[in-house]
């Protein structure tokens, strides 16, 4: 159950390969020498993803372009890791829910204001309510897909910021012909507009939204389905072997890990065999829990240590692998939040007057939303987050240079949309990458939570960049934006080069493990014989990206 080249045959079995890159489910069949149940496994929890991914992915998206039609950067950096720390110990729906009611009553009170005074203060309190969405998100879609097949779902979620880049300027003008109906300013119809939708949507989050995939309260999967989900999440959770602590609420924090013997058929064919059964123990059963899995419990006191949030906050704050993350996502946002700003002002000093500024917006996000998703497909299919986040960079480090030499408009033009497409394709597969490396629930929630803090301050210092005395060729911003996705190339360059030292250390661990198993397995099995629990290796394809 450790990691491995082609996802779906290690969630199905649970097994210990490694291949050099991703094989089809019959060549890898013929390698390992997997019986046929193996591939129906995969079927069924390719189907759950499936059926999963229509609960969550819509509602979490369409509130999202609704939090990015209206975000406030004032409050929002300094409240995400603690609305993390709390989703962790609330129910993800009810807590995700309640800030999405929040801060869409919030907008909608926004139409209400007379003063200065009163809209920053409402400002501000909005910021706060948004804080926790993202990163919440984030970590909620951990609970729910194997970090391996989560860069599709977050390129899916992040398509809300491009929609709204597109629609946001299109619904600002039209609200602009309602200015004096029922004696209300057009700017007073937008708020009430983006906030009375956000405050129904948020209604339906908490009634419809589900919590974990291994609680009772999930009564559209089986028992065995939540049973063989579980599995496939957590055996694959930062390339190694990890069962849960406990059936707790807090049932996600992981143990130790644990490294099967090597692929042989008939290592393979018993760890089916364990699985099967698990899976009929929770069929047959009325209460069937995820401790069924447990078969290498942790001591309560190291399962208490590793679940307190003080310890892993420490582990967020002196892991490297944070700030590394945090970095990629700030300079990206300085990117993505500097060219949306201005995006319709760029287009206009091209010569086209605002209404048709407006509406070439759309393409270039429309672009950027296509890039994304196949993108983060790609990074999912070949685990080279890496590669692929030097790629987005590379692609819009480009437009941004051809922007500060190219004159004519067609050709600035079709440039703008190598300069919006590239940074908009990063940030959901630097999270996924994340999700990868960071291996403990509670770790990654605090780490998550401040990597998108830190990136909230780009887009505070984003709105500093394409100052009006640079008009209409804005070329310091321009190079100035080449450079920071240039710095985004490069901290992907030093995570990968970290990840590769990690795994050459892994490797000679396992390696010695594999002969010693090679050696035992010579040896007559006795039932007193203890399995033996090594450290589990690091994520191989994240190693292995660039």
């Amino acid at each position: 159950m450790t990691a491995l080249q082609e996802p779906a045959a290690a969630k199905a079995t649970g097994l210990t390969a490694d291949f050099a890159e991703p094989v089809a489910v019959t060549e890898y069949r013929q390698q390992a020498g997997l019986p046929n149940e193996t591939a129906e496994i995969m079927a069924q929890i390719h189907q759950l993803r499936r059926r999963i991914d229509l609960r969550i992915l819509p509602l979490i998206t369409i509130t999202f372009l609704l939090s990015f039609l209206d975000r406030s950067n004032i409050g929002y950096i300094m409240l995400e890791v603690p609305s993390n720390m709390a989703l962790k110990l609330t129910s993800p729906s009810k807590w995700l829910g309640s800030i999405v009611l929040v801060w869409g009553a919030l907008c909608a009170c926004m139409a209400a204001c007379n003063n200065a005074t009163s809209i920053l203060v409402i400002r501000f309190l909005l910021g706060c309510a948004e804080a926790g969405f993202v990163p919440g998100v984030i970590y909620y879609l951990t609970l729910w897909y194997n970090p391996r097949a989560m860069g599709i779902r977050l390129g899916v979620f992040y398509l809300a910021p491009p929609a709204a880049g597109a629609l946001g300027g299109l619904i600002a003008y039209g609200v602009s012909y309602m200015d004096g109906v029922r004696n209300l300013s057009a700017w007073r119809w937008l708020f009430l507009l983006e906030g009375i939708p956000t405050v129904l949507l948020a209604v339906v989050m908490i009634g419809f939204l589900p919590d974990r995939p291994d609680s009772p309260q999930t009564t559209w999967l089986t028992e065995a389905e939540r049973e063989l989900y579980m599995r496939d999440i957590r055996g694959q959770l930062g390339g190694m072997v990890c069962v849960p602590a406990s059936t707790s609420n807090d049932s996600t924090e992981l143990t130790r890990p644990i490294i099967t013997p090597a692929a042989t058929p008939a290592g393979i064919q018993n760890e089916l065999t364990m699985l099967q059964s698990d899976l009929n123990s929770a069929s047959s059963s009325n209460h069937g829990s995820i401790q069924s899995f447990d078969r290498h419990p942790a001591p309560p006191s190291v399962a208490k240590r590793r679940s307190g949030t003080r310890h892993n906050f420490h582990l967020a704050l002196t892991n490297p692998c944070t700030y590394l993350h945090g970095l990629l996502v700030f300079t990206v946002s300085m990117s993505i939040y500097s060219v949306n700003f201005l995006m319709s002002t760029i287009i206009r000093d091209l010569g086209f007057d605002n209404l048709e500024a407006q509406l070439l917006t759309i393409p270039p996000y429309a672009f950027a939303g296509i890039f994304l998703t196949i993108n983060s497909y790609a990074s999912d299919r070949t685990h080279r987050h890496g590669f692929h986040i030097g790629l987005a960079a590379t692609v819009g480090m480009v437009g941004f240079i051809l922007l500060a030499v190219l004159t004519s408009k067609g050709g600035e033009y079709a440039v703008l949309f190598l300069a919006t497409l590239g940074p908009s394709a990063i940030i959901p597969i630097n999270f996924t990458w994340l999700a990868v490396n960071i291996r403990h629930d509670g770790e990654r929630s605090i780490a998550t939570a401040m990597a998108s803090s830190i990136g909230g301050f780009g887009g505070v210092v984003a709105g500093q960049m394409y100052r009006s005395s640079e008009a209409p060729r804005y070329i310091a911003s321009h190079l100035g934006n080449a450079i920071i996705l240039a710095i985004a190339l490069i901290t992907a360059l030093v995570l990968d080069l970290m990840m590769r030292r990690r795994h050459r250390r892994s490797e000679a661990k396992a390696a010695a493990y594999e002969s010693d198993t090679v050696d035992s397995s010579t040896q007559p099995s006795s039932e007193s014989q203890q399995p033996k629990i090594h450290t589990g290796r690091p994520t191989v394809e994240s190693g292995m990206d660039f």
